[in-house]
């Protein structure tokens, strides 16, 4: 039969386990360690009137660091149904953050004086990732005064919180709205043109 105890370096009792069978040459377990402030345990072992022990030291754990991104479409038309936003919350390390994410919509720029910035905020469980959709015409009514979107700047901003210990990271991501899916580009020509003389200039759409 083996016995097993985790003293502190002052010899008090911090775990003990029941007498379990020993298996052949080994045996090992997993133990839960919930005292506070244990500066050097001790493990020993009493297998009859044998003892073996060995001590090991507990240093403050550093909890591992995550990031939350906000991704956007490129850009948003009046006619669209709806707004996609993709959330992700991953540790340095790539394994999936669970916790809440709180995301709040809001105009990134706001001109009118004396009254609050409108917002829409919603809250969500993720798992590592999340989708999440917003009506647009709930973005005109709520975020423009129900008017159309033309070159409307929006701002998503999006923080995640962690459930097991309520750490909150925070990540943002903007898009501009317009009326129609052209993008209208200047293309480079001649930097100087002489006077009297014509000057052709070239423009691109797609």
């Amino acid at each position: 039969m083996v016995n097993r105890f985790i003293l502190s370096a002052f010899f008090l009792l911090i775990l003990g386990v029941a007498s379990v069978s020993a298996i052949d040459k080994y045996d090992n377990g997993t133990y839960i360690i919930t005292a506070p402030a244990i500066i050097r345990p001790g493990l020993p072992t009493m297998i009859n009137d044998d003892k073996a022990e060995k001590s090991f030291e507990i240093k403050e754990y550093v909890l591992p660091r995550f990031n939350t991104k906000v991704t956007l479409p490129s850009f948003g038309l009046n006619t669209d149904d709806k707004l996609t936003i993709s959330i992700s919350a991953k540790y340095t390390y790539g394994m999936p953050v669970k916790g809440v994410a709180y995301i709040k919509l809001n105009p990134k720029y706001w001109y009118s004086r004396g009254s609050k910035i409108p917002e829409i905020r919603k809250e969500e469980k993720i798992d590592g990732y999340l989708n999440i959709s917003v009506p647009t015409s709930d973005i005109k009514w709520h975020l423009n005064k129900n008017k159309e979107l033309n070159y409307f700047n929006l701002l998503v901003n999006v923080i995640v919180m962690e459930k097991l210990t309520s750490i909150k990271e925070n990540g943002t991501s903007s898009m501009t709205y317009y009326s129609r899916p052209y993008r209208v580009n200047v293309v480079s020509s001649t930097s100087a043109f002489r006077p009297g003389m014509p000057y052709h200039a070239m423009v691109k759409h797609r």
